[in-house]
């Protein structure tokens, strides 16, 4: 080796260990980087714009080294036409071994697909899977693509189109390619695409398609209606069809599409596996009519997901004796925000005992239930055919009896459980002394969710008792959010120097584990002899050792910016009026039509957040890039999908969300109400604060956030208000 390429080795060693550091790196430093990766013999897994701290010129510099990598992360980059220009040079290489792209999020518009084209249409590129999520593409941007799907060397096999304004126009455009010969796509992801009916229609004639590939179809946050699956159903009867997943989640459907799915499961030809009807106003009449299907021998899905249809205790019974049929081949269920209540868990029961039920995973987050359901599962755990391998009952007020119900259960010879998540489920300690104990057993949990309870470094001494015996086979331990301090984590680092711990993933983020507590751990991560790959310790703070939500407190101030004229702001910016018109002057983000403001302050991560109410207000959380000029839905918060709200006044409260309003059963006993956003989950949650700051659980919304969120207000009669506390 030349004294130049040693010494450019050894400058490379340097640049790639501070790549993670404060210092930001040279457009220099990165040109040095590819050089090294592009001569390199060895291909690189993957190549990760994110990883390195520089400038747009630095990651502009890096792409070329895309060529010698497998996969390629530039998704939010901020990529310039020059950096596609490198980019599609690099997929024309002959010696490219980049296999999968993902270029979400970034504002490639539908010239930027245009200019990627030529190397997409390359006999030299071998991608097999590329992500255009979120880049502002219209249909122009799906007669350009396919071309490229038509090519009889395109090696493509999955496209992720979501969150783009592509239309009917634009899948209409890409189906000429679907129907191609030469075309090898199984997956399409075609999520909040505004498409309609007439996109089903499109879509029928390519599943019927004697050479159409399609095996996964993604058509979530769609307009569909049940117009829209009728059309769809046609296509997948038919003897060519090839799809076994489907996901039609907030699609606008009803029982009667659950009628015309049903058909659809009978067929003898259907590859179906995989079911996604979640956020869809399926009602138990929905379930009933689906059961038919599913009880069919022809029937092959194995996947079946239900949350947030509006499904009660009826529903439960339906199911059960769908997983008593002798033929079901159901693996999966989800059920979350559903009003099952613990009746709704005894129906369920019945046929999760049956030994004809190969369900493994349930679901059953935000379903209302008590203690009591506990009891009735730990019947099931026991049951000597029962296949459950993971249970998730996060969110319901299980307390630590529920536990305590369950861990009769988990101790039988017959449990087959290996993931148990528990989230938010008013636990304490005598839940950790519980589950320590179980942990010494010989058959124990493999993986273990806690979040969100307030354990305290107490329960985690119970709870880490358990991790040092040579029994407990846990690898996964999350226990984000539960008022741990540096005690708590010498007893998960004594736990882990056993040579007997198998625990590889610890997650202690939303806790305060300070500087000794982060290092006792982080030194278990040098250890050779320890089997923890992974160590979450952010967003910790001395705040995050308040009691339940309140650990997630924020500090919210109106913005008057935003505010509409007949709203008037006081007590620094924290309360809202509706009043006479006010005297603001013109802004851009000012609300014109509708008596909204928005808050300053940006969601991120988990929130919490109070609200006094009077009157009637909505009490909303919205993308920062709502609409704020004229009368139409697309301004008002809970009228569009980019909003979500609680709709309170003296006798009744509502929630609502892209014009589907859902009135709550509770009725108002205080006018304070409190909201918790956990961004990375999706989720957002509403509660009713009493007077002794009791939370009481209203409705929960689950989503997935892809944009910038803000807290606001509707205040539209005279004399109603809202005061942030």
């Amino acid at each position: 080796m030349s004294a130049f390429a040693i010494t450019l080795t050894a400058f490379t060693a340097y640049i790639v260990k501070d790549k993670f550091s404060k210092k930001q790196l040279s457009p220099a430093q990165c040109s040095v980087i590819t050089y090294m990766r592009v001569q390199s013999e060895n291909k690189k897994e993957e190549l990760n714009l994110k990883k390195f701290n520089t400038s747009e010129e630095g990651y502009r510099r890096l792409i070329p080294a895309v060529t010698n990598c497998r996969k390629a992360q530039f998704a939010g980059c901020s990529l310039t036409a020059l950096c596609l220009e490198i980019l599609s040079t690099g997929l024309k290489t002959e010696n490219s071994s980049v296999k999968e792209l993902d270029l979400s999020k970034n504002d490639l518009q539908d010239a930027g697909v245009e200019q990627l084209s030529s190397g997409l249409k390359s006999s030299h590129c071998k991608l097999e899977i590329i992500r255009l999520a979120m880049c502002k593409l219209s249909a122009q941007s799906c007669d350009t693509l396919q071309s490229v799907l038509q090519t009889e060397t395109s090696c493509l096999k999955e496209l992720d189109l979501s969150n783009n304004d592509l239309q009917d126009a634009g899948l209409k455009n890409l189906s000429v390619a679907l129907k191609s010969s030469h075309c090898k796509l199984e997956i399409i992801r075609l999520a909040v695409c505004k498409l309609s009916a007439q996109s089903c229609n499109t879509l029928q004639s390519v599943l019927q398609t004697e050479t159409s590939c399609l095996k996964e179809l993604d058509l979530s946050n769609n307009d569909l209606q049940d117009a829209g699956l009728k059309n769809l159903s046609v296509g997948l009867k038919g003897s060519h069809c090839k799809l076994e997943i489907i996901r039609l989640a907030v699609c606008k459907l009803s029982a009667q599409s659950c009628d015309t799915l049903k058909s659809v499961l009978q067929t003898e030809s259907s590859c179906l596996k995989e079911l996604d009807l979640s956020n869809n106003d399926l009602q138990d009449a929905g379930v009933r009519n689906l059961s038919v299907g599913l009880k069919s021998s022809h029937c092959k899905l194995e996947i079946l997901r239900l949350a947030v249809c509006k499904l009660s205790t009826q529903s439960c019974n339906t199911l059960q004796s769908v997983l008593q049929t002798e033929t079901s081949c159901l693996k999966e269920l989800d059920l979350s925000n559903n009003d099952l209540q613990d009746a709704g868990v005894r129906n369920l029961s019945v046929g999760l005992k049956s030994s004809h039920c190969k369900l493994e995973i349930v679901r059953l987050v935000v379903c209302k239930l008590s203690a009591q359901s506990c009891d009735t599962l730990n019947s099931v755990l026991q049951t000597e055919t029962s296949c459950l391998k993971e249970l998730n009952l996060s969110n319901n007020d299980l307390y630590d009896s529920g536990v305590a119900n369950l861990s009769v259960g988990l101790k039988s010879s017959h449990c087959k459980l290996q993931i148990l998540r528990l989230a938010l489920c008013n636990l304490g300690v005598n839940t950790c002394e519980r589950l320590g104990s179980l942990l010494k057993l010989e058959k124990s949990l493999k993986a273990l969710d806690l979040s969100n309870n307030d354990l305290q470094d107490s329960g985690v001494e119970l709870l880490s008792a358990g991790l040092k015996t040579g029994d407990c086979k846990l690898e996964i331990l999350i226990l984000s959010g539960c008022m741990i301090k540096e005690e708590g984590c010498s007893s998960l680092a004594s736990a882990l120097s056993s040579n007997l711990s198998h625990l590889k993933e610890l997650d202690l983020t939303y806790n305060h584990p300070g500087e000794s507590g982060v290092k006792v751990l982080s030194a278990r991560l040098e250890d050779p002899r320890c089997t923890l790959r992974t160590l979450r310790v952010e967003h910790g703070g001395e705040n995050r050792i308040e009691p339940g939500l309140k650990k997630y407190s924020c500090d919210f101030t109106l913005d008057p910016n935003t505010a509409h004229s007949l709203l008037s702001l006081s007590d620094g910016n924290r309360k809202v009026k509706c009043v006479r018109s006010q005297s603001y002057p013109d802004h851009p983000e000012r609300f014109d039509y509708w008596e909204q403001v928005l808050c300053r302050e940006s969601l991120i991560g988990r929130c919490y957040w109070e609200a006094e109410w009077s009157g009637t207000v909505h009490i909303a959380v919205t993308y920062k890039s709502i609409r704020r000029k004229g009368d139409s839905e697309d301004c008002g918060f809970g009228w569009n999908e980019m909003s979500w709200i609680l709709s309170c006044s003296d006798d009744s409260y509502s929630v609502c969300h892209n014009n589907n309003e859902t009135e709550l059963s509770a009725r108002p006993s205080s006018e304070r109400v409190g909201v918790y956003v956990d961004c990375p989950a999706g989720s957002l949650s509403f509660y009713s604060v009493s007077d002794d700051q009791t939370l009481t659980h209203l409705h929960t919304f689950s989503t997935t956030f892809t944009e910038p969120l803000c807290a606001g207000f509707t205040v539209w009669i005279r004399g109603s208000s809202v005061c942030l506390k």
